[in-house]
């Protein structure tokens, strides 16, 4: 039999049972399996039968490429079967109460090729076969044991399937493929392969420290992960036995009890309700007692069902978080009673667990945030969605889907699922909360809140109730039970009444079913209060100055008001202007009551804020600029964070406003972290000296969360003159600096970094509104390699998409190419010039302009330069300096891009003069309009404002004659 398996390649991909095999050479003769119908099997007994099915599958076509479905009954043999398939080729249990047409799709989407059935299974298995390759084959069973009755019978002789060769499968090879429970949406096929398995077994082994005497209790559906993981592999890992029932009921338990005398099980807690309610006699009640433990799974455990689970029984229960995709266990309680914790589901063993916000940074005790997992039983990826990776990972983190957050213990708290969050005008409340309140009632057996639509919240809450016989307990009951235990706005405005809540065959609740079974509409009144302190009639009459409303009541909350992200920020601003408070905008998200806003403020009022590390002022400005910016910050830090759990190089951006960084983040790669820093533009103190103070603070911050280089900076308008002079600092302190990216700006400083330069179409700033040919200036400052990229967005709308989805992938070409070590691929047009010295600037421009001229007409002025610098003026290809205009509103605030240029053909000396002709060009729409004429270093900057230079004329358009004879100047 061994030289068949090595023959065929599967001796080596028996990694799954190398435990029972130890085991077995140890102690031959120990129990593993045990059923009501049939003797005793010992781990060696079981050994030998494996084998066997592994050869007979053989023997009908069952290559290592095989997928084999079981569709079976909760029995001994299907574990036979699922740890045959396993160990030879990959295994698809299957839920034999799904319809054929269910199952038919599901062996189709999970490319299965051969499917192990019973009997009793035998019509359902042929009729979702039909049509396909699949090859059926029938499980026998006797009486006489599990020895000799493991048969195969191929049920459909003539069907052949594809014969893919014996060759060596994959390392790590997939042994077995799961359905999530669907609870939350379509189920997903979760690959898993022998390491996970094995991971996950010895983890469950260890947390409930199993011994060869415990004996489980095993009334689980096989195609469920505890049913595989926790209930069959992690006892004979541990040198147990597992004793099957037949079925999941309160009477099938208490017979097994009384039958195996087991030392353990596990249920989830509709399971334990019920059979708490069923220990009627003091027997059930002394058999259940002699269990060393209850494991409590799949759903999380209302303290009231643990409580009195515990007087009942004494049993110590243990709740346990786990996922198909982890291969069952994340975390478990542990079994010594003094560390127990009502409402934790216990401490990881043997996997890591991370708690992280919703910009992908992770965070501190206490904190809610989405439940990360990483570890060898973690799975690689959904299987037929590898194209969801991104979504279902962070890093090599898996996304559970659960929220939660660690205590100072480390012990994990559940708060819900993240997509069942309902999101009631911008609260976000979680169903569990309120779940798990309501069990606690007297007169509730189960709860479960939902959301339901309205048309103004969009979401409104909801809760299904299931009570205790003759309860007499009616909406307004439940409603008064929880008022005062949660939130007003958490209180649900439709209650259903329901005789069991739906749900998923792995017994999980069906959440998404409730909506339909409701039939029910959200709606409520409330008392209404008037303001009545000095403070909250104050609060009131700016509440109504921002959202426009007649009146105020104490109990309104700001977002059923029609309240939103915008106008709150506007509130904030209004407190702090009257108040003269550093309030950040979440604390209205927090406390949106007018009632709860004025408890807050009145404790807040007079107290300020200052960080000792930077000027009081200075630092009170940028965390008041950007209190409503979402992300993580380190203690008081002024950067903001995002996704700071990915594992590429972190990028640091500059900006002014949150519109700037918002889309960007959604665009960049999630596995980089991106850190936000704010200029000084939204303040009242910026200067050339605060910039450089606030640079200088900003690269020590950046230090303590990158201590290490190289470095990724950039930034935005004036955020790139910040990231320019937090580059020259690290680079004073001696780190690397890999890449400097500046978008629509350019800062006229001597730099030999890399530097990327990302223009727009049009703006102040952006260097094709001072050109004739903007690099002859790049090539005099920044010597260094250069990337340059350019978008067809105005300044404006360069982080609007699709422009910002554009520059996110320039951006992130940029930083696999630096990391790669090539160089850019832009090749410079000029050599490098020298940089002009600022006396050069002092200048005199005349010219004479017509007051009215014709929209679209062209005109040639003369204009006279005189150079009143005490330098000369070379030549355009060696000074890089010409002669343009522009044309600017009436306000003098917003301007088109350059129109006239003129290069200097010749040397003009100190206090000569020199007149030249340049051909100007009326734009076709606008008011009256000022002509500015002036010098230019081409590419960098206008003459004026660093010397009296330039004129402006104002011009007074008329219209145009038709037709224009240039069809450009439209």
């Amino acid at each position: 039999m061994t030289s068949f398996m090595i023959q065929h390649g599967l001796a080596m991909n028996q990694d799954i049972l190398a435990p029972l095999r130890n085991n077995a050479r140890l102690s031959p003769d120990c129990i593993a399996l045990r059923s009501h119908d049939k003797p005793d099997t010992s781990i060696s007994g079981l050994l030998n039968i494996v084998d066997s099915a592994v050869c007979w599958m053989a023997e009908h076509g069952v290559t290592p490429q095989s997928r084999v479905a079981t569709l079976l009954p909760n029995a001994p043999e299907t574990a036979v079967a699922i740890l045959a398939g396993a160990a030879c080729a990959t295994v698809v249990p299957m839920n034999p109460a799904y319809p054929p047409a269910e199952t038919q799709r599901l062996l189709a989407e999970a490319g299965v090729t051969h499917l192990i059935t019973h009997p009793s299974c035998i019509p359902g298995a042929i009729s979702a076969a039909a049509g396909s390759s699949i090859r059926v084959l029938q499980l026998t069973s006797t009486a006489s044991g599990l020895t000799g009755a493991f048969e195969l019978a191929c049920v459909d002789e003539g069907r052949t399937t594809g014969t893919a060769g014996p060759a060596e499968p994959a390392s790590p090879r997939t042994v077995l493929v799961l359905h999530t429970s669907g609870s939350t949406g379509a189920p997903k096929r979760v690959p898993l392969t022998a390491e996970n398995l094995s991971a996950s077994a010895w983890n469950v082994a260890r947390s409930l420290e199993l011994q060869p005497t415990d004996i489980c209790l095993h009334m689980m559906p096989m195609f469920h992960i505890g049913a595989v993981a926790d209930l069959l592999l992690a006892p004979l890992y541990a040198g147990g036995s597992t004793a099957f029932v037949p079925a999941i009921s309160s009477d099938a338990f208490f017979g097994g009890l009384r039958h195996f005398s087991p030392t353990w099980f596990q249920a989830v807690p509709t399971v334990l309700r019920d059979i708490l309610a069923y220990a009627a006699t003091a027997e059930d009640v002394e058999n259940v007692r002699r269990l060393r433990f209850v494991r409590s799974v799949s759903q999380p455990l209302p303290d009231r069902l643990q409580k009195e689970f515990g007087l009942t029984f004494g049993t110590t229960l243990v709740p346990m978080f786990g996922m198909t995709e982890t291969a069952g266990l994340i975390t478990s309680t542990p079994l010594d009673r003094t560390r127990e914790k009502r409402g934790s589901v216990g401490i990881p063993f043997g996997t890591n667990v991370k708690i992280c916000d919703s910009f992908g940074n992770e965070v501190g005790p206490f904190k809610r945030g989405e439940v990360l997992v990483s570890g060898p039983n973690v799975m690689a990826g959904y299987e037929g969605q590898e194209s969801a990776h991104s979504d279902a990972f962070i890093g090599k983190w898996l996304r559970s889907g659960d929220e939660g957050f660690f205590d100072d213990d480390g012990f994990l708290f559940l708060t819900g699922r993240l997509k069942d969050i309902i999101n009631r005008g911008g609260e976000k409340i979680s169903p569990l909360e309120i779940d798990l309140i309501l069990a606690g009632h007297p007169a509730i057996r189960e709860a479960a809140a939902f959301p339901l639509p309205h048309p103004s919240l969009g979401e409104e809450v909801a809760v299904a109730v299931v009570t205790a016989a003759n309860s007499g307990l009616d909406a307004r009951g439940v409603k008064d039970y929880l008022r005062g235990r949660v939130a007003d706005f958490k209180i649900p405005r439709a209650v259903t009444f329901l005789d069991r809540l739906p749900r998923v065959p792995s017994g999980k609740l069906d959440r998404l079913a409730l909506p339909g079974l409701a039939g029910a509409t959200a709606g409520h009144a409330s008392e209404r209060r008037a303001p009545g302190t000095p403070l909250a009639k104050t609060l009131a009459a700016l509440w109504q100055r921002t959202l426009k409303v007649p009146d105020i009541a104490m109990d309104d909350n700001f977002f059923d008001l029609g309240g939103d992200s915008l106008s709150a920020t506007n509130l904030m601003l209004l407190l702090e202007e009257r108040f003269g408070n550093d309030l950040p905008t979440a604390l209205l998200f927090e406390q949106p009551t007018l009632r709860e806003m004025e408890q807050v403020l009145d404790g807040r009022i007079g107290r300020a804020r200052a960080d000792d590390r930077l000027d009081p002022a200075l630092y009170a400005a940028v965390k008041n600029a950007t209190a409503a910016w979402r992300g993580k910050r380190q203690d008081n830090s002024l950067i903001l964070g995002r996704n700071t759990l990915g594992v590429k190089r972190p990028f640091f951006w500059v900006c002014q406003s949150m519109w700037q960084f918002e889309m960007l983040s959604e665009n960049l790669d999630p596995e980089r972290p991106f850190h936000i820093l704010s200029s000084l533009s939204n303040t009242r103190l910026k200067s050339d000296g605060n910039t450089n103070r606030l640079a200088r603070y900003y690269a020590a911050e950046i230090l303590s969360i990158q201590p290490q280089g190289p470095y990724l900076l950039g930034g935005f308008c004036q955020g790139g003159v910040v990231a320019f002079e937090i580059a020259k600092a690290l680079r004073a302190m001696g780190r690397e600096v890999a890449l400097l990216c500046l978008q629509d700006r350019f800062i006229a400083e001597p730099y030999d970094g890399e530097v990327a330069l990302f223009w727009g179409k049009r703006g102040w700033f952006c260097a094709y509104d001072l050109n004739d040919e903007p690099e002859r200036g790049w090539a005099k400052y920044y010597s260094g390699p250069l990337s340059v990229f350019h978008s067809a967005a105005d300044h404006d709308d360069l982080h609007k998409m699709p422009h910002v989805g554009t520059f996110a992938r320039q951006l992130e070409a940029e930083f696999e190419r630096i990391e790669a070590g090539l160089p850019p691929s832009y090749r410079r047009k000029f050599k490098a010039l020298q940089p002009l010295n600022p006396k050069n600037f002092k200048s005199s421009v005349r010219v004479k302009v017509p007051l009215f001229m014709r929209q679209g007409s062209s005109h040639t002025i003369k204009v006279t330069v005189t150079n009143k610098s005490p330098l000369s003026w070379e030549p355009t290809e060696k000074s890089g300096i010409i002669l343009a205009s522009r044309w600017r509103s009436f306000d003098r605030l917003h301007g088109y891009a350059l129109d006239a240029r003129r290069p200097l053909t010749q040397e003009i000396r100190p206090s000569q003069s020199l007149t030249l002709d340049l051909r100007i060009k009326v734009p076709m729409r606008g008011l009256p309009m000022f002509l500015d004429v002036d010098l230019v270093e081409d590419g960098v900057h206008w003459f004026g404002g660093f010397g009296h230079s330039g004129t402006s004329k104002l011009v007074i358009p008329l219209a145009p004659d038709w037709p224009v004879s240039d069809p450009s100047a439209g």
